[in-house]
C-alpha cells in the first residue's frame, strides 16, 4: 500500500495540471486541521470531501491504484458518504470517464458543464444524491 503522500503525488489529477503535489498534499493537510474538509482512503485512492450546509460535500478524489481497483475503492466510498449522513456529493472534472464510472456504480449523476481549465478543457460537474 502506497502513503497518503505518494497517491497525492501519482495521481493524474495533480500529474496533467503540472500541479506540484507538495503544495497540493500541504493543502489537503491544512484543510483537515481547519475542519473544513475530511479525507477518506481506500486502498491506493483518497477522497478528499469538503464539508458543505445541507448535508452535501464537494468531493475531489486522488487515484495512485489500478483501474479495477478505483471502482472498488469508489463503491467504498459511496457506501461511507451514504453512512455519514450526506445527501448529496459533487465533484468537477474535464474526465467524463469518472463521471461515466460513478454511473455505472449504479447512481444517477446529474451532468452539467461548469466551464474550462487552464487548457482550454471542459470542466464537468458530476452531481450525485447519495
Amino acid at each position: 500500500m502506497k502513503s497518503t503522500q505518494d497517491i497525492v503525488k501519482e495521481s493524474d489529477e495533480v500529474k496533467e495540471m503540472g500541479m506540484d503535489w507538495k503544495r497540493v498534499y500541504a493543502a489537503v493537510a491544512l484543510s483537515i486541521q481547519n475542519n473544513t474538509h475530511r479525507v477518506m482512503r481506500s486502498g491506493d485512492t483518497l477522497l478528499w470531501i469538503k464539508l458543505l450546509p445541507q448535508k452535501t460535500a464537494q468531493m475531489y478524489v486522488f487515484n495512485a491504484d489500478t483501474q479495477k481497483n478505483f471502482l472498488k475503492n469508489m463503491k467504498e466510498f459511496a457506501k461511507a458518504l451514504d453512512k455519514s449522513g450526506f445527501e448529496s456529493v459533487f465533484g468537477e472534472t474535464h474526465n467524463m470517464q469518472l463521471i461515466e464510472m460513478m454511473k455505472r456504480l449504479g447512481y444517477p449523476v446529474k451532468v452539467e458543464q461548469v466551464g474550462t481549465d487552464d487548457q482550454g478543457r471542459t470542466i464537468y460537474r458530476g452531481t450525485v444524491d447519495v
